[in-house]
């Protein structure tokens, strides 16, 4: 009898995909989607490759796990991302309408004071696919924009 899985497994329960960790590590500056049904292990792809990096990585602060389907919104997002990488500034993101505008400025200041490109996972990112489409301040540019400047 098979065992069905549901959770996503972790070090040495994780094996296989060796080739796509390998290519996700090897390629820093690059933008990955790892995309497929339910229950074919995208999480445990992503923890996987999270551990690897927090072992091999000397900044390990600039690695930020974000599991979209735990939040509510895209300020949501912003909020956890700023307390992952420096919490202190959480303050500043009083008025949510401000978010746009200091994003791409924080993950700027992050990149030089961890001295090295932000790392995000975003695991169940269907939650910030859908938001990307109806939002009002465009995360997933700002994002972009971010990544194409190489601070994340």
């Amino acid at each position: 009898m098979s065992k069905k899985a549901s959770a996503p497994v972790e070090g040495s329960s994780f094996f296989g995909r060796q080739r796509e960790i390998d290519k996700i590590l090897r390629k820093a500056e690059t933008n990955f989607a790892v995309v497929g049904i339910r229950r074919l292990g995208k999480s445990s792809l992503l923890k996987e490759v999270r551990r690897r990096l927090l072992e091999e990585t000397p900044a390990s602060e600039r690695i930020v796990w974000l599991d979209c389907s735990t939040l509510a919104s895209p300020e949501h997002l912003v909020q956890e991302l700023v307390r992952q990488l420096h919490s202190r500034e959480l303050s500043r993101l009083k008025q949510p309408e401000r978010f746009l505008f200091f994003l791409p400025d924080f993950l700027k200041r992050m990149h030089q004071m961890y001295g090295g490109r932000i790392t995000i996972l975003l695991d169940e990112a269907d939650q910030f696919l859908l938001w990307t489409r109806h939002e009002s301040w465009n995360l997933l540019p700002t994002i972009r924009n971010s990544v194409a400047a190489g601070h994340c």
